[in-house]
């Protein structure tokens, strides 16, 4: 088995390691040596189809390889339902390939970290844990920790956060090089915001990874075939009945919602081209970034927003109509309120 990435290669194949307390975990050092001296490479070349690794010891948790590239991030003037914070559109490079998790993070993975289930719905084990940006972290450093990696965020419940100047959430060895140094943290984190929208587009331009967009509001009384086919959103999550939304606060607590309408458990729509699920529809993903009223524009590399108070959700939800399901869609929430219908996937960048 070539090995993209050096710690989970060896995360993979050490079952008893010879350390003691170090069963499970990776000897990122050694395997790193090892592959150096051996030729191997970390990275996939021009034209590989992404590769997939379970994380053992962490039920459904299944890591897919995401290559370095460029994209055009955001949504031209005549994509149907575009939001003016979708643009001006920008040509990103992101320099480092990373590992993201193939499904949100589920009810299942976060109790098996961290003891006690996330959620405030009644949908399940494998349905998406729901919490926002302080699950998100507190999540994340404890697989790390888990698992023998640096920490990306040094925090102990919120009050250790200023969430107006997000790069206080940091380990604050990441907190350099205007926010770039957040891709150096070898351990679990949030995707940044451009790499979550590389990863959901897969290499496509269009509205949804599957194709354009032809229903892109509830006006219609018509659902978006596409859309069926990748995610549960209000015509076919059964929320029509109470309309289709955006984001609406109240409509997150699904026990209350008749006919089964609500969250359901990851992994039942088509994945896009590099094997993810979930990218569009069933719960909103919360990435790193501050939330801001516009993209940045023109030519940027690795880039993050350390800043602003409001957290960014990506991919739309079960509430939402179609074009809350397209790449480009951008929205937002107040940090600790909003978090009852917010999930999240993690992502690890590559040594």
């Amino acid at each position: 088995m070539r090995c993209v990435a050096s710690w989970i290669c060896t995360t993979l194949l050490c079952v008893q390691c010879d350390t003691p307390g170090m069963a499970g975990k990776p000897d990122l050092i050694k395997t790193a040596t090892n592959e150096a001296k051996q030729g191997q490479s970390l990275r996939l070349t021009q034209g590989e189809q992404p590769e997939a690794r379970p994380l053992p010891g962490l039920p459904g948790a299944v890591l897919v390889w995401i290559p370095p590239g460029s994209f055009v991030m955001g949504a031209p003037d005549t994509e149907p339902g575009r939001d003016r914070d979708e643009g001006p559109t920008t040509r990103v490079t992101l320099t480092r390939g990373f590992w993201m998790w193939r499904t949100e993070v589920t009810e299942a993975q976060t109790k098996a970290v961290l003891g006690t289930p996330a959620s405030f719905g009644a949908c399940g084990r494998f349905c998406p844990a729901l919490g926002g940006l302080s699950l998100a972290m507190e999540f994340a450093n404890a697989l790390s920790q888990r698992y023998g990696l640096a920490t990306c965020y040094a925090r102990n419940g919120d009050s250790s956060c200023d969430w107006e100047v997000r790069s206080s959430c940091l380990n604050p060895r990441y907190r350099g090089n205007s926010g770039q140094d957040y891709y150096r943290c070898p351990g679990f984190r949030l995707p940044t915001e451009a790499e979550w929208e590389y990863a959901a587009r897969a290499g496509t331009q269009t509205a949804f990874y599957n194709g354009k967009i032809t229903q892109p509001d509830e006006s219609t009384g018509r659902s978006d075939p596409r859309a069926d086919a990748i995610g549960w959103y209000c015509f076919n999550a059964r929320a029509g009945h109470r309309g289709c939304y955006r984001f609406k606060q109240a409509d997150w607590h699904e026990e209350t919602d008749p006919d089964g309408a609500g969250f359901h458990p990851v992994a039942q729509k088509r994945p896009n081209p590099w094997g993810l699920y979930d990218m569009a529809g069933n719960a909103w993903e919360t990435v790193w970034d501050g939330h801001h009223s516009e993209l940045w524009g023109g030519i940027q590399t690795d880039p993050v927003r350390n800043d602003g108070y409001y957290e960014t959700y990506r991919g739309g939800a079960y509430t939402s109509d179609a074009r809350g399901l397209r790449s480009a869609n951008r929205y937002f929430g107040v940090p600790k309120t909003a978090i009852h219908g917010i999930g999240f996937r993690l992502v690890v960048s590559a040594p």
